[in-house]
């Protein structure tokens, strides 16, 4: 589907976000994609009081004024995943111009992780949120996958990846549980790893140095050949996913 944004004026575009913030702030917390009737019932999910009329037709001018673009997930099936366009991704990525926002992934394994994830928020998380009688809001969401230490709502970037293994380390400090050498090397891999993710993906001037910890991991993981020997003993939080 084309872009259509540059139809409408800067002042037109910002009115556009402004209206449907909430809206576009839920495709990007759950990775910038959503089937069209996963996010239209997750959103009435979180927003009680929506009507999913109000709901339907957000999603559908949102479509059409480019902001919501729509991409097909295989070429016998006319299911289509509906995900943002790089306009309203550059207010969440703070850059000034579409051209520095990151490109989205669309490979297979991708899409129907993304499907799975949503459908395991509607069907499992937001009603064991409301067995535990916690308030139903976008917050208390997070606020929950952070109480137990998931990553499910992580985008898988550098930087998403070292946050996870902060509030990892907080649980653990918190449940007195003692972490190892391997781990505390990798939380100085991931904590390097962020600052070269920002420096060249998201070209933000950051001074970078070598990281040690990762040269002297990844030989030690490169001496084996087997795969299976590279899972068992070198181990990354960013392939985890405690739902």
């Amino acid at each position: 589907m084309k872009h259509t944004t540059h139809k409408l004026t800067n002042e037109q575009k910002e009115a556009l976000f402004d209206k449907h913030k909430d809206l576009i702030s839920l495709v990007h917390l759950l990775g910038d994609m959503a089937l069209r009737k996963q996010l239209k019932v997750l959103y009435c999910m979180l927003h009680p009081d929506a009507d999913i009329t109000d709901v339907e037709f957000a999603i559908a001018e949102l479509i059409v004024s480019g902001f919501l673009l729509q991409v097909q997930i295989q070429k016998t099936s006319k299911t289509q995943m509906l995900y943002l366009s790089k306009y309203p991704r550059s207010y969440f990525y703070n850059k000034e111009t579409t051209g520095d926002v990151p490109a989205l992934n669309f490979t297979n394994a991708k899409v129907y992780n993304q499907i799975f994830k949503v459908d395991y928020i509607i069907q499992h998380l937001i009603p064991d949120m409301k067995q535990r009688n916690f308030l139903i809001s976008e917050d208390n969401l997070l606020s929950y996958l952070y109480w137990s230490s998931s990553n499910l709502l992580l985008s898988g970037n550098q930087c998403n990846t070292f946050d996870f293994y902060e509030c990892f380390k907080d649980v653990c400090v918190k449940q007195g549980i003692a972490l190892d050498f391997d781990f505390k090397r990798d939380y100085e891999i991931a904590s390097y790893e962020k600052d070269a993710y920002i420096c060249n993906q998201l070209k933000q001037d950051l001074p970078l140095q070598k990281c040690k910890a990762k040269i002297q991991r990844d030989t030690e993981r490169n001496s084996y050949t087997s795969d299976n020997e590279k899972g068992k003993y070198f181990y990354n939080l960013d392939i985890v996913n405690i739902g």
